[in-house]
C-alpha cells in the first residue's frame, strides 16, 4: 500500500517531465525549421541579387552593361532627355583586333573593352551621365550614350581628347604590353535619330566610314558624306589599290 502511494506521485512527475521534454523538443525543432527557412531565404535572395547583377554588368568596376539592359536603359534615357540639350550615341570598334587576338589570345578583346570602358567612365567624370555597353563576349565593340550635353562641340571635343589620349595608353595583358586603337561613329540625338535603332544605325554607318578612311578616328554621321564614301568605293580602281582595299576588307572581318 505504501509502495502504491509512492508510485502514483512518481508516475505523475515522470509524465510531467516527459511532457516538458516533448514541449522543449517541439520548440527547438520549430526554431530550427524557422532558422533554416530564414537562412535559405537569405541565400536565395543573395543568389537572385548576384544573378541580376551578373545579367546587368560584365564587370562591376567598369559600369559596363550587357546589351539587353543597355537597350532598356537607353529607352529610359531617351524618354527623359532635356529638349534644349544635345545627346550622342557612339559606336566604337577596335582596330585590327583580329590580329591582336591571334597574337595575344582570344580573351584579349574582353580585357581591352573593359579597360577602355573604365577609361571612358573616368574621362566623363562623376558629374555627367554615360551609359556604357560591351556588346558581347569576345567582342571588341563598345556602345555608349552621352545624354544632355550643351552642344555638339562639347561632344566632339570629348571624342578628340578621348581618342588622342587613349592612343598613348599602354595596356598590360598576361605579362605583355600592347596598344589598341579604336575607330568610332557618332550620331547626335535628336538630329540623326530619336530612337535607339535609328541612332545605332547612324552611328554604325559613321563607324564604317572611319574604318574606310584609315581607322583610329571618329566620324559624325552625315548622309552626304556616306554617299560620297559609297561612290568612291564603287569607282573602278587600279589593281594595286584593289589589292589594298581587299586587304582592308579582310582586316575588317576581324575588326
Amino acid at each position: 500500500m505504501k509502495n502504491e502511494k509512492l508510485v502514483k506521485p512518481l508516475a505523475v512527475i515522470l509524465a510531467l517531465l516527459l511532457l516538458a521534454l516533448l514541449a522543449l523538443y517541439s520548440l527547438n525543432f520549430s526554431s530550427i525549421i524557422r532558422y533554416h527557412k530564414a537562412t535559405s531565404s537569405i541565400s536565395e535572395n543573395e543568389k537572385l541579387l548576384a544573378d541580376s547583377t551578373a545579367r546587368r554588368r560584365l564587370t562591376l568596376g567598369t559600369g559596363m552593361l550587357k546589351l539587353e539592359p543597355f537597350l532598356a536603359d537607353m529607352e529610359g534615357a531617351l524618354a527623359n532627355l532635356n529638349p534644349t540639350k544635345v545627346s550622342a550615341f557612339v559606336s566604337m570598334d577596335g582596330d585590327k583586333i583580329g590580329s591582336i587576338r591571334s597574337e595575344y589570345g582570344p580573351d584579349t578583346s574582353n580585357y581591352v573593352v573593359e579597360e577602355l570602358c573604365k577609361y571612358i567612365k573616368e574621362k566623363v567624370g562623376a558629374q555627367k551621365d554615360v551609359l556604357l555597353c560591351g556588346v558581347g563576349e569576345k567582342s571588341d565593340e563598345i556602345l555608349f550614350f552621352l545624354p544632355n550635353r550643351e552642344n555638339e562641340e562639347e561632344i566632339t571635343t570629348f571624342m578628340d581628347k578621348l581618342l588622342a589620349d587613349w592612343k598613348n595608353v599602354t595596356l598590360k595583358f598576361n605579362g605583355r604590353t600592347l596598344k589598341v586603337t579604336f575607330s568610332a561613329g557618332i550620331a547626335f540625338c535628336p538630329k540623326h535619330g530619336s530612337t535607339t535603332k535609328s541612332l545605332y544605325d547612324a552611328a554604325e554607318a559613321a563607324l564604317r566610314v572611319s574604318k574606310e578612311k584609315g581607322r583610329d578616328r571618329y566620324t559624325v554621321y552625315d548622309a552626304s558624306l556616306l554617299e560620297q564614301n559609297k561612290e568612291q568605293l564603287d569607282q573602278p580602281q587600279p589593281q594595286e589599290t584593289q589589292d589594298q582595299q581587299k586587304q582592308s576588307t579582310e582586316d575588317q572581318t576581324t575588326r
